[in-house]
């Protein structure tokens, strides 16, 4: 594997567990303040992912 590869790799696998992070956040969550910068937040990230597989060709439910 590339340096490039093992670096987008592992930029895939941090987003893919803040996001995970963010899903458990907002299940528990009940001030509708923080729900909304949390919605913002997976916004954010899933834009992230699906940039990423655009570049590598993968799909985020790939990974999910």
């Amino acid at each position: 594997m590339k340096a490039a590869e093992i670096s987008l790799q592992r930029e895939r696998e941090s987003l893919e567990l803040s996001r995970t992070r963010v899903l458990q956040d907002l299940a528990k969550a009940e001030n509708p303040r923080y729900k909304e910068q949390l919605k913002s937040a997976l916004m954010f990230l899933e834009e992230k992912l699906a940039a990423l597989d655009r570049t590598t060709g993968k799909s985020l439910t790939h990974h999910v």
